[in-house]
């Protein structure tokens, strides 16, 4: 068992207990991608959103990265399209990235804001 306490590691073997000293704490950085949440729609900010008809059609939304567009009314969610039965239309959902995360259009998800596709001047929401 290890069990880390400010700058100092405390590892169990066999019923001896040492305590080490860490020169660097290499931590990894936070994943953007397990920071997403699903919520509805219902304050209008993809209401007015149409899923564009040609990507439904050559991708039919299967892949993890198909059928997702920046959100015009904010810098912290996106839009993801899912597909109607008719196999032609879309219906849009807006995905929340998680807190201090903004949507990068060029990789296809919730990144750093300093990586954010988010156009000059627009506001972001976080914080709000």
């Amino acid at each position: 068992m290890v069990y880390q306490q400010q700058r100092k590691v405390f590892v169990c073997v066999t019923m001896i207990i040492m305590i080490m000293n860490c020169l660097t704490i290499n931590a990894s950085p936070v994943d953007p991608k397990n920071y997403i949440e699903k919520r509805e729609a219902n304050d209008g900010s993809a209401s007015d959103f149409v899923c564009p008809e040609e990507d439904i059609i050559n991708t039919e939304c299967k892949g993890e990265k198909d059928c997702l567009y920046l959100n015009p009314q904010s810098c912290n969610s996106y839009i993801h399209c899912e597909v109607n039965a008719d196999g032609l239309t879309g219906t849009p959902t807006v995905m929340s990235c998680a807190a201090s995360l903004e949507w990068n259009d060029n990789t296809q998800e919730c990144d750093w804001p300093e990586n954010s596709t988010c156009p000059a001047g627009k506001e972001s929401n976080i914080g709000s």
